[in-house]
């Protein structure tokens, strides 16, 4: 299977150090160049040093992009480098991102999907601790929505 990912998506996985679960449960991963420029210019400050591992998954956009100026700069190339490497999946948090993305018939799932993906296969333990890192860290989840994802694996809801 092969994915790429945005820059949201991956800062969330990275807070909480999950970002091997992209490889483990997708296989193949990749991040444009501009992912890159804007994950360094984020998770730096943050002293997240295992995000350093994500060098390895750098491609270029070869060809012209056809989101440039309906998307942001991360974003429009992630979704270039899906078409491009005929990718299974765009692992992308933006909603409006991803309703232009799926509009043009790209895949899309984004970090909570994965995180549930790898709590359903046994992967990762509690996902408690995990929503309560991405809210501190200003992520953009509604609390209701982390609930009722909690509520549903038997966890406690997150204070109100």
């Amino acid at each position: 299977m092969v994915i790429v990912a945005d820059t949201g998506a991956l800062i969330s996985l990275a807070l909480v150090d999950h970002l091997e679960l992209l490889q483990i449960l997708y296989g193949a991963v990749y991040i444009p160049e501009e992912v890159w420029r804007e994950i360094t210019v984020y998770i730096e400050p943050m002293h997240i040093p295992h995000v350093y591992d994500l060098q390895e998954c750098i491609r270029p956009v070869t060809g012209p992009n056809p989101f440039a100026g309906i998307m942001h700069g991360g974003e429009a190339e992630a979704a270039c480098l899906y078409r491009e490497l005929n990718a299974d999946y765009l692992i992308i948090d933006d909603w409006e991102a991803r309703l232009i993305a799926e509009a043009n018939g790209i895949t899309c799932i984004g970090a909570i999907a994965v995180l549930l993906e790898a709590k359903n296969r046994t992967l990762i333990g509690p996902l408690r601790p995990l929503f309560t890192i991405l809210l501190a860290h200003n992520r953009y989840y509604k609390k209701n929505l982390l609930n009722s994802l909690l509520v549903r694996f038997g966890e406690k809801p997150l204070e109100e």
